[in-house]
């Protein structure tokens, strides 16, 4: 047996967040979980508060991060965009403490995973296993933890547990907290077309700073589900995701539908990444656990909850809970209150995705979509509210709970969102002629 005072349990993207954040307050724990490897993963484009968290948290990872200045939205006819330029209003986020980005970030996952769990493992304060967990010890009584069984027949008697394993949810799993699932079996196939050569080439369209989400309509492009286009440097991840038994379409397939619905609104991506990379595919629910911690346990953002990927609070969620890692460990019951209510505002965001993904394209006007829009913009201005106060500081918790009032309300950011209704063969390049 063994007692670190903290135990990670998982090595994604999640799981080194933690550890990072850990390492940086010399909280000695041990990491559960082997590197990275390099296949396409999700979690690309990064909502709001993930960028701007990130900017500060993850500095020197800055390479792995892509400038993105827009994101679309292709609804049939109508098509919105959101400006994502925020370096025209700095100060309020100086205000809430945070030194701001020029714009939103789209990231290189395989890179940035890769690179920090070299970082995390090379910490004095870090110890890290590839034994994998046969079973908890829970205590109910007590809500704790008591033991971790690994599957190399060691065992370790935990302080604190932070359950980085996503939808496994190993901890929640033996707490018995309930899960409220918010969506049926849902299919995501998601890949990367790349570009030939050994650099990166430079971003030479408009559409390559930009995140786009197109809802795929049955009678234009033969299923009905979302697709996204998410530019990197030297490749695009393309992805679809509809109801498990919506189409019983092939990965290969249901990327070329994707392609050609892109194609049909005028966005062309595989003139410049003409390399396909074999598909991934996974099936999940989105969800929500009762509660997020107990005693000794936190789960960590995508543990406790998912909702829909486009809202880019995957990434977002594991940050809240870095930042509040260190908290926990001193207070958990101080902490895990405030964490809960960060992670109650990623439903807002998951309800409006909900009704672009349930809307048909008959019923979607310019007035429907702006409204909607606009809720999206102001579901990212109240988690970036929630997630500054996380970190402790009065004086810009309390622009945080004046900006989280705010946002409650209709008229804050009323149609920052442009809705235009057109042919869609001129989609993109109405949409993006303005962008610089």
């Amino acid at each position: 047996m063994h007692g670190p005072r903290a135990v990670v349990i998982g090595s994604g993207l999640s799981g080194l967040l933690v550890s990072r954040a850990l390492a940086a307050a010399k909280v000695d724990h041990l990491l559960l979980g082997g590197p990275p490897d390099s296949a396409p993963r999700l979690g690309e484009s990064l909502s709001l508060e993930a960028s701007v968290f990130a900017f500060d948290f993850l500095e020197e990872f800055m390479q792995y991060f892509l400038s993105k200045k827009l994101v679309v939205g292709f609804l049939g006819e109508q098509v919105f965009s959101c400006d994502l330029q925020i370096d025209r209003a700095r100060l309020p986020f100086r205000l809430l403490g945070y030194r701001s980005p020029s714009a939103l970030f789209h990231v290189d996952r395989i890179g940035l995973d890769a690179a920090l769990y070299r970082s995390v493992v090379a910490s004095p304060y870090c110890e890290q296993s590839d034994a994998r967990v046969a079973d908890l010890r829970y205590d109910a009584g007590s809500d704790r933890v008591e033991e971790i069984h690994l599957e190399d027949g060691a065992g370790v008697r935990p302080g604190v547990v932070f359950d980085a394993t996503n939808h496994a949810c190993l901890v929640a799993r033996a707490a018995g907290v309930p899960c409220r699932m918010l969506s049926g079996l849902q299919r995501v196939v998601h890949t990367h077309y790349r570009s030939p050569g050994a650099e990166p080439p430079p971003a030479s369209e408009s559409w390559q700073l930009s995140t786009s989400i197109l809802r795929l309509h049955a009678d234009l492009d033969g299923v009905e589900g979302v697709a996204w286009c998410i530019p990197l440097w030297a490749c695009v991840s393309i992805g679809v995701t509809l109801d498990s038994d919506a189409s019983d379409l092939g990965d290969e397939a249901l990327a070329g539908i994707a392609e050609e619905a892109f194609r049909r609104r005028g966005l062309i991506y595989r003139d410049r990444h003409p390399e396909p990379t074999r598909p991934r595919s996974l099936r999940h629910r989105y969800f929500v656990h009762e509660r997020g911690y107990g005693a000794n346990w936190l789960l960590v953002g995508p543990s406790y909850g998912q909702v829909w990927w486009m809202s880019g609070t995957g990434v977002a969620s594991a940050l809240a809970a870095a930042r509040i890692a260190a908290w926990f460990v001193r207070s958990p019951q101080a902490a895990g209150p405030a964490y809960e209510r960060y992670m109650h505002d990623l439903l807002p965001s998951h309800s409006v995705l909900d009704w672009f993904v349930a809307t048909r394209r008959q019923q979607l006007t310019q007035e429907t979509v702006s409204d909607q829009a606009d809720r999206l913009i102001r579901a990212n201005a109240r988690r970036l509210a929630r997630l500054t106060m996380l970190g402790g500081n009065p004086v810009c918790s309390g622009f945080a709970r004046l900006l989280h009032r705010l946002s409650a309300r209709e008229s804050f950011l009323h149609g920052y969102c442009k809705v235009k209704t057109l042919p869609l063969a001129e989609q993109s390049r109405a949409i993006f002629a303005d962008v610089a």
